[in-house]
């Protein structure tokens, strides 16, 4: 079968372990997330170490009646998540911050990149600055020891990242825009929901597989094997 295939030929004992835990639960769709969402997180660390990006975060507000004095900033380190939808920081970060901040009961429950749920103790708006630049972040506190995460949407309000548009025309030239929205706004408005959030695209389709024939695996192609010779030429 293709997900005893991918078991077995994986180059990464830890994404290996991964697949073998899942035991009989295992199918071949679910083979393929796991190894698709270990890859991105290898990309994304290993991007993280190419730079380390310190926020001077985390401070508290000055009461009234104490304006002049100047409170001291708080420096910590994050681990940016592009594909994160919310932020989050450890029970343990959040009591040693000991910060005098609002504490809100959430009604949701987080999901980690490998599936797992994670219920938050609690949310809080914490004033976050990083180049001069300070503006209120909603964080989870959660009961896990990890290191503080920034999603998406902090990571981009504080231009910790920068979305680079390209377009590869005929003859192999690289059209680059740094617009913030180079689409046409008629495709955006007629396929919003294409341009929102992370997700699949919806829709099912079914693949008939001969249980008779040994499968192998093939180099990347750029045209399909099953294109007639011609098409080659």
């Amino acid at each position: 079968m293709l997900r005893d295939q991918i078991v077995f030929t994986v180059k990464s004992q830890k994404l290996r372990e991964k697949l073998i835990n899942e035991g009989s639960d295992l199918t071949l769709e679910k083979a393929i997330d796991i190894a698709r969402t270990y890859e991105l997180s290898k990309q994304q660390l290993r991007s993280m170490n190419e730079e380390d990006t310190s926020i001077h975060a985390l401070k508290k507000k000055p009461s009234a009646h104490t304006s002049t004095r100047r409170e001291e900033y708080v420096p910590r380190k994050f681990q940016l998540d592009t594909g994160a939808k919310c932020n989050f920081i450890s029970t343990k970060t959040f009591s040693i911050l000991n910060l005098d901040v609002i504490k809100t009961k959430p009604d949701i429950s987080l999901k980690s990149y490998s599936g797992h749920s994670i219920k938050p103790r609690y949310a809080v708006n914490i004033p976050c600055t990083y180049k001069g630049e300070t503006c209120d972040v909603k964080f989870y506190i959660v009961d896990i020891d990890s290191t503080s995460v920034l999603g998406g949407k902090a990571c981009a309000d504080f231009e910790l990242i920068k979305r680079l548009y390209t377009i590869q025309t005929d003859d192999n030239q690289i059209i680059e825009s740094n617009q913030t929205n180079p689409i046409p706004e008629d495709i955006r408005k007629n396929y919003a929901d294409i341009f929102k959030g992370i997700g699949c695209i919806p829709g099912e389709h079914s693949i008939q597989i001969d249980s008779t024939v040994q499968p192998v695996v093939h180099a990347p192609r750029k045209i399909p094997i099953g294109t007639p010779e011609n098409g080659t030429k």
